[in-house]
């Protein structure tokens, strides 16, 4: 079984793959806000902080994801590393 850190870092490769990959020009902006949210979200798993931290953390990116409406469907590998990275906090959101 993977690490939340080796997920997260699965769902930020996924990101910058899917921000080359689309085809809509107003995805973009959306992957680099994700992409720069991820990369705290790796550091504080990877930093064994608060688990209240962390927590916040991942309640903000997902709150993120909910107000990105990526139009080209290459997201959904993105969504899907989010996904098993999120269920692999053992936090329920």
């Amino acid at each position: 079984m993977m690490s939340l850190a080796q997920l997260l870092a699965e769902y930020g490769v996924a990101l910058e793959s899917c921000a080359n990959a689309t085809a809509r020009s107003e995805d973009r902006p959306l992957y680099q806000a994700l992409t720069a949210d991820a990369a705290g979200l790796l550091a504080a798993a990877v930093m064994d902080g608060e688990e209240g931290k962390l927590l916040a953390r991942i309640i903000r990116h997902e709150r993120l994801w909910s107000h990105s409406w990526l139009q080209y469907p290459v997201f959904k590998k993105a969504s899907n590393a989010w996904s098993l990275a999120r269920k692999s906090s053992a936090i329920a959101i």
